[in-house]
């Protein structure tokens, strides 16, 4: 049975990808700093801060990483930007430098496209500047020391999840959605007519699957929803509304921060041959709504 660890196994996009490896039989020993009350007997939880390099080395054997841990709010990254520099780039060499030591069958990071455009001079917030500099960091690790790795540049998630979300970062089309159940103020930035390529959650988890079932431990690439779920914080608004019949109490409208782009697809073009996204927009928010 191959073992699987997975790092970040209690967030959002973590609790799903344990979830299916689980399903198709993989062993997932699965890392946190506050630990997992997930019971399963092919699931070890490990209570682990990655910051410390000195505490992973009893981290049991595995044979492939998936590294999911990490900070995620790019509006919070601006108030606390050291944390983010802890828990973007220093966990990621710390486990870079256990896999390189300890090797495996592939190691797979999860960046972000908050990473673009990669130019000088770009306002792109301590979180995004974090997720390029571990980036360029897993990159570096890939060439020097010849290792199997995977890097996917994810747009942003949304899609059932077992807890609300906190703010609006850790996933905008959840949060919109809860904010309308639940009669909430939400922002909208310019006009809200930024184009985007959400990813439902459970498309992302099935890619990393097929990454680690077909071996694919050399690509890098951008990853979104594809042509099914191109759309605008506007129209998600309009979804939601006709799907609940609720309108939204207040909208509110703030400028674009700098870091923000009027537009944002990804290609999906290194994953095509073994991964397309299933899920249209409608279907995802509408999912995500009857599991809120």
């Amino acid at each position: 049975m191959k073992r699987v660890l997975v790092t970040g196994c209690n967030g959002f996009l973590g609790r799903e990808v344990v979830l299916h490896l689980l399903s198709q039989n993989f062993f997932v020993i699965g890392l946190s700093r506050n630990g997992s009350n997930l019971s399963h007997p092919n699931f070890e939880s490990l209570q682990v801060d990655l910051t410390y390099r000195d505490k992973i080395d009893n981290i049991s054997s595995f044979d492939v990483v998936i590294h999911l841990a990490g900070a995620v709010s790019a509006a919070e990254s601006l108030s606390a930007p050291l944390d983010f520099v802890q828990n973007n780039i220093v966990a990621t060499a710390n486990l870079l430098d256990l896999f390189r030591l300890r090797g495996g069958d592939g190691f797979i990071f999860i960046s972000s496209g908050k990473i673009y455009p990669i130019k000088d001079r770009v306002c792109r917030t301590p979180y995004g500047a974090t997720k390029l500099c571990a980036d360029l960091l897993v990159q570096e690790f890939q060439s020097s020391y010849e290792l199997p790795i995977s890097i996917l540049r994810f747009t942003s998630f949304y899609g059932p999840y077992n807890r609300p979300p906190i703010y609006p970062d850790q996933s905008w089309i959840n949060w919109f959605c809860y904010s309308n159940l639940k009669g909430r103020e939400i922002t909208l930035y310019g006009e809200g007519l930024q184009q985007r390529d959400p990813i439902y959650i459970s498309d992302a988890a099935n890619l990393i699957i097929k990454i680690i079932n077909t071996s694919q431990y050399s690509l890098l690439s951008n990853v979104g929803g594809g042509l099914i779920s191109r759309t605008s914080p506007v129209e998600v608004l309009k979804i939601i509304q006709k799907i609940t019949g609720r309108d939204f109490i207040n909208v509110r409208k703030n400028p674009l921060r700098p870091d923000m782009k009027d537009s944002f697809f990804a290609s999906n073009a290194s994953v095509q041959s073994i991964w397309s996204p299933l899920v249209n927009i409608e279907e995802g928010i509408g999912s995500t709504l009857k599991h809120m």
